[in-house]
Order: structure tokens, then C-alpha cells, then sequence
């Protein structure tokens, strides 16, 4: 995998959508998944697509159990006066078979404009399973 953030599509009914996300920074790299309502994904790429226009404040998806476990967030967010844009990502894995076995990561890599358009451009075809959208790491 290249270095960034994949949101995949992997399940959904009438209530809820499934969603995987992976990472790799090319340092750290993890998986999780998270359920979320229908539509969180759009909302997400027109908070983002709000940011990319003046790069101020933050475009934010998350989603997690009530336990706080399968649980994904992804914050585009400007670093600096100068709008140096990174991706701030935390995952967290479902309970294993005892109640701490639970793996948690946070990563936060530097992404580019064009990366952020790209990553648009796909958000707008995740509508079904096996449908992802892949934001580039910078560098």
C-alpha cells in the first residue's frame, strides 16, 4: 500500500454502513472497522470539501461503538499560517477475548491539496462493497 489512509465500504443494511480503514505512514500502519449511519461519508466529503476551499478549521469523520471500540476517526485539519494540511488519523479494534484486549493507534501524516481533491473525487464513488477512497500521504 502506498503511504496514506484508505476509507473502504465492507457491509451495510437498512441501519448501518461498515467501513474499514487502513493506514500507513510507512513508520505505523493499522486496520479498523467502524459502523456508522447512511450518509456519515458525504457529510464528511462536504465538511472536507468546505475546508479544501480556504483550508481553516477542520473536516472531521468518526464513528465508534458506545464503548468507544471499532472505532475510526480521520481529522483534516492546516498546521500553520502557512495551511500545511495533515491528516490526523486514530484507530481502535474491537474487544478480542478479554475486555483490555484492545489495540489502539494514532498517526498523523502531511497531505497535499491535490491529495485532497483526489481523495473527493473518490469519496463521491464509495456507494457500495469493495468501494474506497485512498488519501495520499505527502512526500
Amino acid at each position: 500500500m502506498d503511504r496514506g489512509v484508505i476509507v473502504k465500504h465492507i457491509w451495510e443494511d437498512e441501519h448501518l454502513v461498515e467501513f474499514e480503514c487502513t493506514v500507513d505512514t510507512g513508520v505505523f500502519c493499522g486496520t479498523a472497522t467502524c459502523y456508522t449511519a447512511h450518509g456519515k461519508l458525504a457529510t464528511f466529503a462536504g465538511a472536507l470539501r468546505r475546508f479544501a476551499t480556504a483550508f481553516e478549521g477542520t473536516a472531521i469523520f468518526s464513528a465508534a461503538r458506545a464503548d468507544g471500540t471499532k472505532a475510526v476517526t480521520i481529522e483534516i485539519r492546516a498546521v500553520d499560517h502557512a495551511k500545511h494540511t495533515v491528516a490526523a488519523v486514530k484507530l481502535v479494534t474491537d474487544r478480542g477475548f478479554r475486555p483490555d484486549d484492545v489495540a489502539r493507534l494514532e498517526v498523523q501524516f502531511p497531505i497535499e491539496a491535490a491529495a485532497i481533491d483526489a481523495f473527493l473525487r473518490e469519496l463521491g464513488n464509495v456507494r457500495g462493497r469493495g468501494d474506497y477512497a485512498f488519501l495520499r500521504a505527502a512526500g
